[in-house]
């Protein structure tokens, strides 16, 4: 086992070894792949420069940070007195307010500044939902995005305030099993508390940091933010704990990202029309939607 971390990433620890192998060649013969050792029996005592080293972590990091804390979810409690980061299925009973009651849910989009935006950046939309509570003292941003993006960069986020600090308060509070390279095969969702009591307050927000407001474009946070829908929760079962539960089943169900298939916008089509029982909602931009099929079921079963 290597204790680590491996390279400083806090995450990146007791690791089990699998193999050593070192590439070989030679004038006369293509490059070949020789393994020095495969996991069994005793390790060389000496290794070339250049062997490569393959570790893994255990199993139960496939659906989640820690094997006592299944799924990859994770909750920033921003606006408490000692704020807070939880995650996996342990945050469903630590939240606080666990009891009020989202009763109103928004859909938002935006795309993300670029020095050169192409084709692709202009039709690659980000999409989002905000929850209103029926304590009106905050509310709350869900959003489906790459595994350890935010971990793996720092704690950066558009939505903190303290974006260009060095080091966020979001990355010094988030636990360390949370801190490692992001992977852009697999997904998380992030759920943000937000100082605002309305979705108008929230929207104003999202226009003063985008092109619409008197920012320059270069200090931006988003381009052309939108407020697509907006409906009220009809699900009976929807307390801050309940939809905890829920986004946890739907990532221990499916972990894998796909830019076209499996990403925010289904992921915020999905949580949209279970909340408010629409049955004709679609990802935000329509180069989603064909082949789109709502997977709204995943949050609502254990995996």
């Amino acid at each position: 086992m290597f204790a680590g971390p491996l390279n400083g990433w806090p995450g990146l620890v007791n690791l089990q070894l699998v193999s050593l192998t070192l590439r070989v060649s030679s004038r006369f013969t293509m490059r070949k792949i020789k393994r020095l050792w495969n996991g069994q029996g005793e390790l060389p005592d000496k290794v070339p420069i250049k062997t490569r080293a393959t570790l893994r972590m255990g199993g139960w990091a496939k659906i989640g940070w820690s094997p006592e804390s299944r799924g990859f979810c994770w909750w920033y409690e921003q606006l408490r007195p000692e704020p807070r980061v939880l995650f996996g299925e342990s945050m469903i009973a630590a939240l606080d307010h666990a009891d009020s009651k989202a009763v109103r849910v928004h859909l938002y989009a935006h795309r993300y500044p670029k020095s050169h935006e192409s084709l692709k950046d202009r039709i690659l939309w980000h999409a989002l939902l905000l929850l209103e509570w029926d304590h009106q003292k905050f509310t709350t941003v869900v959003e489906l995005g790459l595994v350890n993006g935010v971990g793996g960069y720092a704690g950066k986020s558009a939505w903190l305030d303290d974006i260009e600090h060095p080091c966020t308060q979001l990355y010094r509070l988030m636990p360390d099993a949370l801190k490692l390279p992001w992977n852009e095969r697999g997904s998380e969702i992030r759920c943000v508390d937000m100082p605002f009591t309305t979705s108008d307050e929230f929207y104003a927000h999202m226009k003063k940091h985008s092109e619409k407001g008197e920012l320059k474009e270069a200090d931006c946070r988003w381009v052309a933010p939108e407020h697509s829908l907006t409906e009220s929760v009809r699900l009976s079962f929807c307390k801050r704990s309940d939809i905890a539960r829920y986004l946890v089943n739907y990532l221990c169900a499916d972990t894998t990202y796909d830019q076209l298939t499996r990403n925010c916008q289904t992921m915020a089509a999905d949580l949209f029309s279970l909340l408010t029982g629409k049955s004709d909602v679609q990802p935000f931009h329509a180069v989603c939607r064909p082949g789109y099929s709502s997977k709204k079921h995943r949050f609502l079963y254990s995996s």
